[in-house]
């Protein structure tokens, strides 16, 4: 057996062993480690060469982490090595390796997204740049769009509207300042740039439904002010990796050794993984298969939910409880398409008894594992009948319903704090409750209560 610390060869006592824990992360958050290895330090040259001084104050408090390579035969692993106990005769260490190190570092725990520099929008004067070019990704270098919205806090202030003259887009009159809204793969970039990491997101950037999606609070608009950072919430930087985490799907890998970061969707490692042999057993081979508390930290089956939202739409967005009460009911159809065409004829509606229709019916679609109801929005008058009664038609939408609710219906269900931003998405996958709308609402710890990402 071979162990080099930060480059140099330790030296063992003879017959040395130590065992190695290989975990799942995806099941236990960690990867690989050992129990303790033990190195002389009385009379041997090398390993005081490598570990120094055993009074400095950062062997005391803890703070000592080495790099290390462990060989033995076909066994090679490469990571971190740090001190557990110390005295005049020995060091007593722990080999940790991937996640396990990753967990073991508290690089990012104290320094909060909200407090970094990410810059803000370069342009807020509607005569710098056309409607297109403010909605075109490509154009902005993917960093942020100036959408249309209302701001229902400022007295029903306009924001970014436009007007379709002679075939092209131009900024109405109401639009005085342009307000922007970044693209979560943007800031996340940045955060990696302010800390000075490389990255490797091309994964993320693989799928679209992922790559496009928004930080919602319009900047300088909604606080007035123009720092990207500023409508961030109060979360570490490794706060805000792990709650990408269950929001993605994925798994991010943070190397701050060699300061980059990479991310890949859990499906995806899980089918790069393929199959493990268990074969030439020397001794013996158990397994443990063991679920404590009745929680699985397998991030495939935890069934996440979103923070509640005060918007009008989150009673569609998210709810469960519909779902389990009416979901048995429902009408089910093979695709959506076979849905639309089906319930095409309710999209108006004039008011009179709609009985054996599926106006007030809960639809399923099994290709996207998705359900709806047909939703009123709109109503035109047409005549005041000879009773006095008023007679409407009524426009009708199809309604997608508990998009961000839960994926398994229970009544356990662990929150992140994302919401939906107040948008009514008409077609898009299930496969991720968070993927359906291009758009991410994250609630800030601090500041107003009207202000969301």
């Amino acid at each position: 057996m071979e162990i080099r610390i930060n480059g140099l060869l330790a030296m063992l006592k003879k017959g040395t062993s130590f065992e190695y824990v290989a975990e799942n992360r995806l099941f236990s958050g960690s990867d690989g480690y050992t129990l303790s290895i033990t190195f002389p330090l009385r009379h041997c040259a090398q390993n005081l060469a490598i570990f120094g001084n055993i009074n400095r104050q950062d062997v005391i408090a803890g703070k000592v982490i080495f790099d290390c390579e462990i060989r033995d035969r076909n066994f090679y692993k490469f990571g971190s090595i740090t001190i557990t106990e110390i005295n005049d005769a020995e060091v007593k260490t722990q080999f940790l390796e991937g996640r396990s190190e990753q967990n073991f570092d508290m690089t990012f725990d104290k320094v909060y997204i909200n407090e970094l520099s990410l810059g803000s929008p370069k342009v807020t004067n509607p005569a710098s740049l056309s409607p297109s070019q403010a909605w075109d990704p490509v154009t902005q270098q993917f960093e942020s769009v100036a959408l249309p919205w209302w701001n229902d806090s400022s007295e029903g202030l306009p924001h970014n509207f436009a007007d379709y003259v002679d075939g092209r887009y131009q900024w109405a009159e109401k639009t005085r300042d342009l307000t922007w809204q970044p693209y979560l793969l943007y800031i996340t970039k940045k955060i990696c740039d302010d800390r000075g990491y490389t990255y490797d997101f091309s994964k993320w950037e693989e799928k679209e439904e992922y790559k496009y999606l928004l930080i919602c609070n319009t900047l300088p608009g909604a606080w007035d002010v123009p720092e990207y950072a500023r409508a961030l919430p109060h979360w570490t930087v490794a706060e805000y990796f792990e709650k990408l985490e269950l929001f993605l799907g994925g798994e991010f890998t943070i190397d701050h050794r060699g300061r980059h970061i990479s991310f890949a969707f859990t499906q995806q490692i899980l089918q790069d993984a393929g199959s493990v042999r268990l074969d030439r057993v020397i001794d013996e081979h158990t397994v443990e298969v063991k679920v404590e508390d009745e929680q699985c930290d397998y991030i495939e089956a935890k069934n996440i939910v979103y923070k509640d939202c005060d918007h009008q739409m989150w009673k569609y967005y998210s709810c469960d409880w519909f779902i389990k009460s009416w979901g048995r009911s429902a009408v089910v159809y093979d695709t959506l398409d076979q849905l639309l065409a089906a319930n095409k004829w309710l999209a108006t509606w004039n008011g009179n008894s709609m009985r054996g229709s599926n106006l007030n019916k809960v639809l399923y679609a099994k290709n996207l594992d998705m359900y709806f109801v047909i939703r009123t929005v709109d109503r035109t008058f047409v005549q005041t009948d000879v009773f006095g009664h008023n007679r409407y038609n009524y426009k009708c939408i199809l309604q997608p319903v508990n998009l961000f609710g839960g994926r398994i219906v229970d009544d356990t269900t662990p929150k992140i704090n994302m919401a939906s931003a107040c948008s009514s998405p008409s077609r898009a996958s299930r496969s991720r409750a968070a993927a359906i709308a291009p758009i991410l609402t994250m609630m800030p710890s601090k500041g107003p209560a009207h202000s969301h990402w």
